[in-house]
């Protein structure tokens, strides 16, 4: 009989009393709980005890595989505890529908995979952008400290030269020009404050003239 490993598969649930492999608890599929518990019945059923050989077997028919509750679960929709009549419908598949099948499901999970393998990708590569995004705004940022920096050390060093140059002309009296105007405005600076009040308009005028700081003097 062609479909014997059926029947017999059927025979083996319904006569186990042992609860390595079992029905379903709607009976639409049975679940092997325990490899090497079920190898050691199979020789009763199947003459061999070759439990890799039984799984192909299974696949062979067209059962379908899928995780139950941490066990492998096997159905198929002719095989129904309490069904037995239509097991003889249950045939092998030919060996090229067969391959096609499982072709297509290994292409599915490849393209799967794949896709997966994208998104990752694609979260890298952003990740990525992002960091370069940040490592080169901190490069500007640090060019235009430095820049600004050395162009403050620059003006800083012209003015220190400037005021080192003034107060050694002061110093040594090689500047009588800017002596006298310094003078004018101390003096000036006093009498203003004292009678800026009590003076009448035309000296007051030439003393806010002379109020007026020298701003080359400090303009350094």
């Amino acid at each position: 009989m062609e479909n014997s490993f059926i029947f017999s598969l059927y025979n083996l649930l319904e006569n186990s009393e042992q609860d390595c492999i079992c029905w379903s608890f709607n009976g639409a599929s049975f679940i092997v709980k325990n490899r090497q518990g079920l190898q050691r019945l199979l020789h009763q059923y199947f003459n061999h005890n070759n439990i890799n050989s039984f799984l192909r077997q299974l696949s062979g028919y067209g059962f379908k595989m899928q995780k139950y509750d941490g066990y492998k679960q096997y159905s198929h929709k002719l095989f129904r505890q309490g069904c037995k009549l239509q097991l003889g419908q249950i045939s092998r598949l030919t060996k090229g529908v067969s391959e096609i099948t499982i072709l297509r499901r290994g292409t599915k999970d490849m393209l799967h995979e794949l896709q997966q393998i994208q998104i990752v990708q694609q979260k890298i590569i952003e990740e990525i952008k992002s960091q370069i995004s940040q490592q080169q705004q901190l490069i500007i940022y640090v060019q235009n400290l430095s820049y600004f920096k050395q162009k403050y050390q620059q003006q800083t060093q012209f003015k220190m030269a400037r005021l080192r140059k003034f107060i050694f002309e002061f110093r040594n009296g090689l500047n009588p020009f800017l002596q006298n105007r310094l003078l004018q405005f101390i003096v000036g600076q006093l009498f203003f404050d004292i009678n800026i009040r009590d003076t009448p308009n035309r000296r007051r005028d030439s003393l806010l003239q002379m109020k007026q700081f020298p701003t080359d003097l400090w303009d350094f």
